[in-house]
């Protein structure tokens, strides 16, 4: 444990404290459902991050080492406006094309909004934000059949990276502090340590667990 929050805490410039919620969010998950409020899911927000996206990329590589499924998606003007985050159903081919947030249950998405620049977002820009809404705070992924979206079940841990206030909602923010003699690394040498090469089993071994139990208690 002391091992990967390290590593994570060093690809953070230093803050500890930003390095176990990140770690709790990752092992976080939807055990029950109460109407359309999901219990379990952490989604997660450090703000005061530094513009550029340099913190996004050195805990991205250190997520990469230590978790099974990790996506990454820069929130930039062009990019909300352009991408295909949600499913949507092709008739003329007569096949559901694949969106961004189409992830499997206990992956981990990482959001970095310290790369969105001035910009006019579009309608389909709106639908997206909406869409990584939906996600943070039910969910929730809508696949789009034309004109309308049928509601699916997801089980992502998100966080979100913010230079200011989030675009987004989460269950929980915190202001990230950089230690100025540690300046946010990607933790390559500590990650070739046995320990943590091993932390990806902890944690589907934590995630399996609590899966079990939470199936157990629902009947």
């Amino acid at each position: 444990r002391a091992s990967a929050v390290g590593a994570v805490a060093s690809a953070l410039g230093g803050d500890t404290l930003a390095a176990e919620l990140i770690l709790l969010s990752a092992i976080s998950r939807v055990v029950l459902r109460h109407g359309d409020k999901p219990i379990g899911k952490l989604a997660l927000n450090l703000r005061g991050c530094p513009a550029g996206g340099a913190v996004a990329a050195s805990l991205g590589a250190t997520l990469d080492a230590l978790l099974p499924c990790v996506a990454k998606l820069p929130l930039t003007i062009a990019g909300l406006n352009s991408a295909a985050l949600v499913p949507k159903k092709d008739y003329d081919a007569n096949m559901l094309t694949a969106g961004e947030l189409q992830l499997p249950a206990g992956a981990a998405l990482l959001l970095d909004e310290t790369v969105l620049e001035a910009g006019q977002l579009k309608e389909a820009g709106v639908k997206n934000l909406k869409a990584l809404a939906d996600l943070a705070t039910r969910q929730k992924l809508a696949f789009v059949f034309g004109f309308f979206g049928v509601d699916c079940a997801a089980d992502v841990s998100i966080v979100s990276l913010s230079i200011g206030k989030s675009l987004l909602p989460s269950d929980v923010q915190l202001p990230l502090r950089l230690e100025p003699s540690a300046p946010p690394t990607g933790a390559a040498s500590a990650l070739a340590d046995e320990p943590l090469a091993r932390t990806r089993g902890i944690r589907l071994a934590l995630r399996t667990e609590a899966r079990g139990e939470g199936t157990g208690e629902g009947g």
